[in-house]
């Protein structure tokens, strides 16, 4: 014969079944928050220190562009400087004393 259990002993059993597995769920949910949170910070510092490093080699890159094209400039300079200097020599010309 099978022995049943009582309806009252029976709900008892089911409530606390229920809220032990909605108790863990909650624990489940909450563990999950907090490391998606700490996988969220870590994300943040990840994209704030590329961001830095970006804007690091952004202005390096425009400091450096800057003073090659002064170099390529002077160096241009020099070179017409140059050539007036040696066409003027050439036709026996002396430049003006400034």
């Amino acid at each position: 014969m099978k022995k049943t259990m009582k309806t009252s002993n029976l709900k008892s059993v089911v409530a606390t079944t229920l809220d032990d597995a909605l108790k863990t769920a909650a624990d489940k949910v909450e563990a999950l928050t907090d490391e998606t949170k700490a996988v969220a910070s870590k994300v943040e510092k990840q994209v704030k220190s590329a961001a830095n490093r970006v804007n690091f080699d952004v202005e390096k890159a425009r400091k450096d562009r800057d003073q090659d094209g002064r170099g390529a400039l002077e160096e241009g300079l020099h070179t017409v400087d140059t050539v007036v200097e040696k066409t003027l020599h050439r036709f026996n010309v002396r430049p003006a004393a400034s």
